[in-house]
């Protein structure tokens, strides 16, 4: 029993490998084509409020505050992009490691769409536990 547990641990701790390994590639991609977006959004809109000022269109300066507005937004993504990397990297060390625990608060979207048909219990406020059946998990 033992050497079972042991094995589904280690095939646990695998999948988790390859898959902080892949995540991480992605959002390590995705911030780069993020990072050259917030920069042309916020210059766009350093511009626009620019010569809108320089001009006096008092209307097209809120076009240049809502482009740089924009800007912050990509700004965040990236930057939360960078810390669930950095948290990525951190268990990728652990593992290494050998003193990984899988404690993840990352739901792991592949496994939950390869399952199919199942049961999933749901608690709402003040109720009882309720059973949902569900076909896909983009259902739940």
């Amino acid at each position: 029993m033992d050497s079972e547990i042991k094995a589904l641990l280690n095939k646990n701790t695998m999948s988790d490998l390859k898959r902080f390994i892949r995540q991480r590639q992605n959002l390590n991609a995705a911030n780069v084509y993020l990072k050259y977006f917030f920069h042309c959004v916020q210059t766009a809109g350093l511009l626009t409020t620019s010569i809108a000022q320089s001009y006096g269109w008092s209307n097209i300066i809120w076009v240049g505050i809502g482009l740089n507005s924009l800007a912050t937004l990509i700004h965040i993504y990236e930057q939360t992009n960078n810390s669930i990397s950095k948290h990525m990297m951190e268990s990728i060390a652990k593992i290494k490691n050998g003193t990984y625990v899988d404690e993840e608060i990352l739901i792991d979207t592949e496994e939950d769409e390869k399952k199919s048909n199942t049961s999933v219990l749901a608690k709402a406020p003040g109720q009882t536990n309720i059973a949902i059946n569900n076909t896909t998990a983009s259902n739940v």
